[in-house]
C-alpha cells in the first residue's frame, strides 16, 4: 500500500497509510486528487458518487450547461447538481440563485438540486437556500458522502 495526501481547504498533508486510527474523512478531509483535477474530472467523480448512491447520472456539456453539471435520476426523483471546485473562495448566493432557476428548465425539470463545493458557502448562500428545494454540500459534506459510498 502507498501513502496518501489529503487536503483541508488549501492545506496539504502527508498521511502514511500505516498510520493507525486515522479517520480524516470524518473530519472533512478530501482526497488531494480532487483538488489537483480539473473541474470536469470532479464533476465526473460526483456523477460516479451518485451512481453508487443508486441514481442514473449524466454530465452536461462544459459550456451552456446553465449551471447544472450533473443530472441524477432514480424512480422517485430528478436532482440537478452543480459542482464548484474552489480551494479558498466560498460559494456565494448567486450560485444558489442560478441553480434554483436552472433546475426548473424544461430540459431538466428537477425535483430538487444540490450545490456541491470542495470549499464552503457564504452566510448569504446559506440564507438563500433556506426553505428552498436545494441542499448545500460543502467540502466536509462531500468527504462524508465519499466515505459512505466508497466503502
Amino acid at each position: 500500500t502507498s501513502d496518501i495526501y489529503l487536503t483541508h481547504y488549501n492545506m496539504i498533508f502527508f498521511v502514511p497509510r500505516t498510520m493507525p486510527n486515522v479517520n480524516l474523512v470524518d473530519a472533512g478531509w478530501l482526497p488531494y486528487s480532487l483538488y489537483r483535477s480539473g473541474s470536469d474530472i470532479v464533476e465526473k467523480y460526483v456523477a460516479e458518487l451518485f451512481k453508487r448512491m443508486g441514481y442514473k447520472t449524466r454530465t452536461t456539456k462544459a459550456s451552456g450547461d446553465y449551471g447544472v453539471d450533473v443530472i441524477a435520476k432514480n424512480k422517485e426523483e430528478t436532482i440537478a447538481i452543480q459542482v464548484k471546485k474552489y480551494k479558498d473562495s466560498p460559494v456565494g448566493n448567486k450560485e444558489v440563485q442560478r441553480l434554483l432557476g436552472s433546475m426548473q428548465m424544461k430540459k431538466i425539470q428537477a425535483d430538487r438540486s444540490i450545490l456541491i463545493t470542495t470549499s464552503r458557502f457564504t452566510k448569504n448562500a446559506i440564507n438563500q437556500a433556506d426553505g428552498c428545494p436545494i441542499q448545500l454540500w460543502d467540502g466536509k459534506d462531500l468527504a462524508k458522502m465519499i466515505k459512505k459510498y466508497n466503502s
